[in-house]
């Protein structure tokens, strides 16, 4: 998947609200960049990625509690 796919894919996911779907684009656009050598870039993706997973994460197991 190029790096337009995913970043499509994550805007798609963030318009109908699918914030798992979305930080699992954020995630996999970090490993691409890091796979083009754009390791700030790559960093950046991947922190906001994990950050948003935990806040999803977290949400989801309080909505499920």
């Amino acid at each position: 998947m190029t790096l337009s796919k995913l970043e499509q894919a994550k805007t798609k996911s963030e318009t109908i609200s699918d914030r798992l779907g979305a930080t699992q684009c954020m995630n996999s656009i970090g490993n691409t960049l890091h796979m083009l050598d754009r390791y700030d870039d790559a960093l950046s993706n991947l922190e906001r990625s994990k950050a948003e997973f935990d806040t999803t994460v977290t949400d989801w197991a309080l909505h499920n509690a």
